[in-house]
């Protein structure tokens, strides 16, 4: 900024000196000096960057319209705030959450309450578990969805024998989660259809209570034969210039096709090739440092989650050691490239010689 409004003041002193205002007296003279310096004042707001549009905006609001040096002084104090606040967000502590149970459901016994069905102190007819009885063991005290020896059955994954049938039980819940699959029951049927193609992969039929899956058979296998087998050339060609190993494993299995090695086929090499070669490079660099390569990406439309929508990409030619940062504005690159400056000569000793990037103003 303090770059900018050098140069920029520099040449409307030089303007004035070389093209004065014409002399006048009165309110005129008063008049014209505010329409000139309301000129440069807009001259100075439009040639900043995207990073002062906000205060750009508040200044052109203002009435009457600040000077020049006014707007100077309102453009530096909205940077420094803007470094200040970036700092602040940048050293600000990583905030863990802790989920904390809620005990507000627990009930400490009271000796006082008393139950006449059960005969038992401590609790009420809500919290009494004398008249439950479980439909699975037949046992009493408690229901089917806190039995053990249910739970205990129903954990040993999709598949389970039981215990009167000499049958292989699927759990339907396991099975839908696992292979990506969704099921469908009517008093008759069960289908098992795929998520994606909602094509049916499976049918039951349902028999004494339990649904019976229908097992499809395997379709038989068929052989081809010709009488005159073509030459392995023939099917490189029909097949998009296919490999030698792929037409050896076609050959191993059909008689239709005489193998024979293919190694002077003249498109098989231009067809693997997706751009011309690189050329050499005539940069020869003997240590580290000596030559930098800079380079800056963005605009990006989506941003990161601090807001960042360029990065530097800094490259050492001699190791291709890679260093990334990432940028909310590209007036930040001076700042980030200064102290990639500072952290080689103190952390590896070293001086940069040459800083090479594609014609940009840093």
């Amino acid at each position: 900024m303090n770059v900018y409004y050098t140069k920029l003041k520099g040449l409307w002193d030089l303007h004035d000196a070389l093209c004065p205002l014409p002399p006048c007296s009165g309110d005129t003279a008063k008049e014209l000096h505010q329409h000139h310096q309301k000129q440069r004042t807009i001259k100075f707001l439009m040639g900043l960057n995207g990073v002062y549009t906000a205060a750009r905006g508040q200044i052109l609001l203002m009435e009457p319209l600040p000077t020049v040096n006014k707007v100077y002084s309102l453009i530096i104090q909205d940077e420094k705030q803007r470094v200040i606040s970036s700092q602040a967000i940048g050293m600000a502590p990583k905030v863990a959450a802790f989920a904390v149970k809620d005990g507000s459901h627990y009930l400490s016994k009271n000796p006082h309450l008393r139950y006449d069905r059960c005969d038992a102190t401590g609790h009420t007819s809500d919290s009494c578990r004398a008249h439950l009885k479980c439909d699975y063991c037949g046992w009493k005290g408690h229901a089917v969805d806190i039995c053990r020896k249910f739970k205990r059955a129903t954990s040993n994954g999709n598949k389970g024998n039981h215990q009167d049938r000499k049958l292989n039980l699927i759990s339907m819940t396991k099975l839908t989660k696992t292979s990506s699959c969704y099921a469908v029951f009517t008093d008759e049927f069960c289908f098992v259809q795929d998520q994606r193609s909602r094509k049916m992969i499976g049918m039951g039929t349902e028999r004494e209570g339990l649904y019976y899956l229908d097992v499809a058979k395997k379709a038989g296998c068929y052989s081809i034969s010709a009488s005159n087998p073509t030459s392995s050339r023939l099917w490189h060609q029909h097949l998009g210039h296919l490999s030698n190993k792929s037409l050896r494993a076609i050959s191993l299995c059909t008689e239709i096709m005489h193998f024979c090695s293919i190694d002077d086929c003249s498109i098989c090499p231009l067809a693997q090739e997706t751009r011309n070669p690189f050329p050499l490079s005539s940069i020869n660099t003997k240590a580290p440092f000596e030559l930098i390569h800079v380079d800056i990406w963005g605009g990006y439309h989506v941003p990161t989650l601090d807001g960042a929508r360029y990065f530097l990409t800094i490259v050492d030619d001699y190791s291709r050691c890679t260093w990334v940062y990432l940028l909310n504005h590209k007036s930040d690159t001076r700042r980030f490239l200064t102290t990639f400056i500072n952290l080689v000569e103190t952390q590896f000793e070293s001086c940069i010689k040459i800083i090479r990037s594609d014609s940009v103003r840093i």
